[in-house]
């Protein structure tokens, strides 16, 4: 959500379990032990979408039951980075499974709102654009359990805010039976 008076903007986010966020945040925290400076800390969920406005409940439900009919489980391979703004790039582990193609999460949620995709990357980091990521290392995990929800953004003096709003948790991979 952007408007003329304000920085804030939404974005549709995935947000993996607790038990993920557990694993993420211990690779983030030895990063910073090892002399990782000059970067933010970001919230551990991957931006999926800049929205104009936000998902409602039923919206959120909606994608969630599409996205867990595409993928039953996401994979980390890697660690990959996009651009958040001018001057900071989103550093994370990469989602290689999570893509954009035709009848994916990104094509319903395309027919209901104007939205801009993101990458598919389970921010950990901003960094400062000039900043040489490739010595950082990958990580390698995988994960069923995660959440859609709606991510309020703002940069302000001294960082940013942000405000995650009600998860709306992927359902469980219903069962074919013949």
């Amino acid at each position: 959500m952007k408007t003329e008076k304000s920085n804030v903007k939404t974005f549709l986010v995935l947000v993996p379990h607790r038990d993920t966020r557990v694993i993420l945040r211990k690779y983030s925290d030895k990063l910073i032990d090892n002399g990782l400076k000059g970067v933010y800390r970001f919230p551990l969920v991957s931006p999926l979408a800049l929205l104009e406005r936000p998902f409602t409940v039923e919206e959120l439900k909606k994608n969630a039951r599409s996205l867990r009919e595409s993928v039953d489980k996401f994979f980390i391979e890697e660690s990959g980075i996009m651009p958040w703004d001018d001057e900071l790039k989103l550093f994370g582990a990469e989602i290689k499974n999570l893509s954009y193609g035709e009848g994916d999460l990104q094509m319903n949620i395309k027919q209901e709102l104007n939205v801009h995709p993101q990458f598919n990357i389970i921010g950990t980091f901003l960094l400062p654009a000039e900043f040489d990521h490739s010595a950082l290392p990958a990580l390698q995990e995988s994960f069923r359990a995660a959440a859609l929800a709606n991510m309020f953004w703002e940069p302000v003096k001294d960082g940013f805010k942000y405000t995650i709003e009600k998860l709306c948790w992927l359902p469980k991979k219903q069962l074919v039976s013949n």
